[in-house]
């Protein structure tokens, strides 16, 4: 199963928060260093260009899943096959104290934050099942406990019941449970609004569905503005004898900011400024079971 991993570096101009009017300054891998001189063009384009923010996109993902029947019992369907796509969204400052600006007091109240990865099944042939979704973080932050924090007692109650427990079978099994609960973000938080929710549409771009997380400015100065989610998939359908071109699904993110309080769905969205190989996507190409591809 190859993983592919596709991540860009972008630093973005914001011109207008109403109109959410933005330019990309610099797009590239974000292991190569940026250097903005300050006695160079480059320098006062920064200065001059408006609220400059530096953004990382990571997309992540097995580009040859197998295909799955499209099952009325997937749980116990030994053939149908998930695969989890991991996005990432990290938010920063370039290192110019000129540039400095409080970029998430400027953030809109409640839900200003969004996250959207697109769906682009083209002339594949092939359908898609979205599973489960998720919003990743390493509790504690600064008003919580961890997983483990909250339900010790009684875990241990339940273990201490049970004449044999799945640890005592399968060693590990129990603390990587424990991880794997305590890495997910509760959609509801301590406040009255949700710490983050979910939201699909049709894209009007593309004309291609998509997935939205909708996340709550409060969960950048709980968790730090390093965002990461997952979205599980599964692919159905599709014709052997279509050209492998045409079997090609893309999937897309796009990131977005809100400053405006006027507009909820203004938001600043650099990726509409790039070309298409400068997107952070990937190319997802199904397979029958027990092909290699």
């Amino acid at each position: 199963m190859p993983v592919l991993s596709i991540e860009r570096l972008l630093d973005v101009a914001i011109k207008d928060f109403y109109t959410a009017d933005c330019s990309v300054l610099h797009c590239g891998p974000p292991h190569r260093e940026i250097k903005i001189a300050l006695d160079s063009s480059r320098y006062e384009e920064y200065k001059e260009g408006g609220k400059v923010l530096r953004w990382y996109l990571g997309l992540t993902g097995d580009t040859s899943p197998e295909i799955s029947p499209l099952s009325v019992d997937v749980a116990g369907d030994k053939n149908y096959r998930v695969y989890r796509y991991d996005w990432v969204f990290g938010v920063s400052l370039p290192p110019l104290s000129e540039l400095w600006w409080d970029w998430q007091k400027a953030l809109r109240k409640g839900t200003s934050v969004a996250v959207q990865l697109i769906i682009l099944p083209g002339d594949s042939g092939i359908g898609y099942t979205c599973v489960a979704t998720n919003l990743n973080v390493l509790p504690p932050s600064r008003d919580t406990k961890t997983w483990w924090e909250k339900y010790r007692s009684g875990v241990i109650d339940t273990v201490k019941a049970g004449a044999k427990t799945a640890g005592d079978l399968y060693p590990g099994m129990i603390t990587k449970a424990f991880s794997a609960l305590s890495n997910s973000l509760e959609a509801r938080g301590k406040w009255k609004k949700s710490n983050w929710f979910i939201y699909q549409f049709l894209d009007s771009d593309s004309q291609a569905c998509a997935v939205e997380w909708l996340i709550n400015k409060k969960v950048l100065k709980q968790y730090g503005p390093l965002l990461r989610g997952s979205l599980v998939l599964a692919f159905h359908g599709g014709s052997n004898d279509s050209p492998r071109e045409q079997k090609i699904i893309r999937l897309k993110l796009r990131p977005q900011l809100g400053f405006s309080r006027k507009d909820e769905l203004s938001r600043v969205t650099p990726t509409y400024k790039l070309e298409e190989e400068e997107q952070v996507q990937l190319e997802i190409l199904p397979r029958a079971t027990g092909r290699s591809g």
